[in-house]
């Protein structure tokens, strides 16, 4: 609907509008993670991977029990296939952009892209965001 606004010039600064509520949307859901002291704990389970290994013998017998190795950290490369999964589940709109250019820390230039990848994979935020969507639209 905001493109539709703001193709048709009705309403020029829609998809911008829509887009800061959303950002706002993140930036408070990073803001509350950190007062309840669950950001830290949820960045690390981005930043992290386990390895999970089967093996089999000749006869398609496992041989082991299914073994869970060592976490692994991510490379940038990682975060960054993650935030593209987390802005195409944001209808690529330029979202998780537009968060970054707002609150990118120079220091860790990957930490906006978490932000966004948190935010999406938390069921409630989607539901929220959903129902934002429904209620803004209308």
């Amino acid at each position: 609907m905001a493109h539709l606004l703001s193709m048709s010039r009705l309403h020029r600064e829609a998809i911008r509008e829509v887009q800061d509520e959303i950002v706002q949307m993140i930036r408070g859901y990073v803001d509350d993670l950190k007062a309840k002291d669950k950001y830290d704990e949820l960045v690390q389970q981005v930043k992290q991977f386990k390895l999970a290994t089967q093996i089999f013998d000749a006869f398609g017998e496992t041989v082991d029990n299914y073994l869970v190795h060592d976490m692994f950290t991510t490379t940038d490369t990682d975060i960054e296939r993650q935030f593209q999964i987390a802005d195409t589940k944001l209808g690529r709109e330029g979202i998780g952009m537009a968060y970054g250019n707002k609150y990118m820390d120079m220091e860790d230039i990957t930490a906006f892209k978490v932000d966004v990848i948190l935010f999406v994979a938390d069921e409630d935020c989607m539901n929220r965001l959903h129902k934002y969507a429904e209620t803004r639209c209308k």
